[in-house]
């Protein structure tokens, strides 16, 4: 729908501009050229739409589309910011998206290929694809340009891609997080909030972002220890159940002694956490980006807490960060014989063959053929290093003749 303005001069209409209202279906066809039997009797300026218009569109196409009218707010504002990139790229380059051909497409495919890693270009152009395709399908484009071209993909194996921490720095980070070797009230406070976070990561395999979306009431404690449990809101906005170990449960209970003393005001979510009191919060007395003291930590919070844990004990390299934790906890669980189906349960995979990854990464680590070839450790008898030694001393005392003469 539109509605127009027109300017007449006398009995002639001399502009028809039609306004189209934002967040309707606005032509993404480029401005018609008026014909030459037209001219000096019509002009007509049709309103091209505008970059928010677009993304008004396409936001509004994605709720309704992505993840079966489903989707989390964090998945739509990645689809969005992705198609934002590419229409602004797309105007840098004097285009718009109804110009946009394969071989506009594939430059800009070469251009995020240039810019970011594999997996991240990837994904940005996969939103950029379903951009196109949501226009054409909606009548907005005749044809879709992007149809017939490749997100760019990472080629190395989905096995190599799972990194993960050594045990022994996994107990180190315990270590470090633990208040009895603090000073000062607030540095204890911290630690004992960090350990409750890195224990619920590395031994219960929770996200970032499930971490971030706790509430208070999602935990449930019991008096004998063994039948605490914690509502986890997963991804695709799907709650599991997990069971805690004394550990765990110790640690938490430790935070919820000094959560108290806080006063945490309960919130009303942000389209990612539910309504609740949030759990972690953040302890910084200003907002430095991860959050204000007493608010729900962020994101980015969490991901900061963990990567200072991840230095402080020298594993954090490419690729290690906080998921890593997440995939430490998948595959030291099946290396010491967790069952498959329980992993799985407990990570809140959406199929079981997600899982199946780090099977293959443990039997890889106990079938390596290096493990065979013991006999390389067995010391050599003692009259055969002595025999070495003689004969590497007599080999240099002839190079020490050699360049006498």
């Amino acid at each position: 729908m539109s509605r127009s303005i027109v300017i007449d001069q006398g009995t002639q209409t001399v502009l028809q501009v039609p306004i189209y209202v934002s967040g309707e279906n606005v032509p993404m066809q480029p401005t018609p050229q008026p014909s030459p039997a037209s001219q000096g009797r019509e002009l007509v300026a049709v309103h091209e739409p505008t970059i928010e218009e677009m993304l008004e569109q396409f936001s509004r196409w994605m709720r309704l589309d992505v993840a079966d009218g489903n989707a989390s707010p964090a998945t739509l504002r990645s689809y969005w910011g992705d198609v934002r990139d590419h229409l602004v790229w797309l105007m840098a380059q004097g285009l718009r998206p109804a110009q946009a051909d394969e071989d506009v497409l594939k430059g800009y495919r070469a251009w995020l290929t240039a810019k970011y890693k594999v997996s991240t270009a990837g994904r940005k152009f996969t939103s950029v694809r379903r951009f196109y395709d949501m226009a054409y399908q909606r009548g907005q484009l005749p044809s879709n340009p992007a149809a017939r071209i490749k997100s760019p993909s990472d080629r190395t194996d989905e096995d190599e891609r799972i990194k993960y921490v050594s045990r022994l720095a996994m107990q180190k980070m315990l270590v470090l997080s633990d208040e009895q070797y603090k000073h000062g009230v607030n540095a204890k406070i911290k630690a004992i909030r960090d350990q409750a976070m890195l224990l619920l990561a590395m031994r219960h395999g929770l996200r970032e972002i499930e971490l971030v979306r706790l509430n208070v009431e999602n935990v449930a404690l019991s008096a004998d220890g063994e039948s605490s449990t914690l509502r986890v809101f997963g991804k695709r906005s799907k709650w599991r159940t997990i069971h805690l170990v004394p550990q765990t449960q110790m640690a938490l209970e430790k935070w919820l002694a000094a959560h108290a003393l806080m006063h945490v005001k309960a919130d009303e979510g942000d389209g990612m956490s539910q309504p609740g009191t949030p759990l972690f919060v953040s302890l910084h007395w200003a907002n430095n980006g991860h959050g204000e003291r007493g608010a729900r930590m962020s994101t980015r919070g969490v991901r900061a807490m963990i990567d200072g844990y991840l230095e402080a004990v020298g594993a954090k390299a490419a690729g290690i960060s906080g998921h890593a934790l997440r995939h430490s906890f998948g595959t030291w669980s099946v290396f010491d014989g967790a069952d498959l189906r329980a992993v799985s349960k407990e990570m809140g995979h959406g199929s079981i063959e997600t899982t199946t990854k780090y099977s293959r990464v443990v039997d890889a680590m106990k079938s390596n053929p290096a493990k065979y070839m013991n006999f390389m450790e067995v010391p050599l008898p003692a009259d055969e290093v002595e025999a070495l030694q003689k004969r590497k001393r007599a080999g240099s005392g002839n190079r020490t003749t050699r360049k006498q003469e």
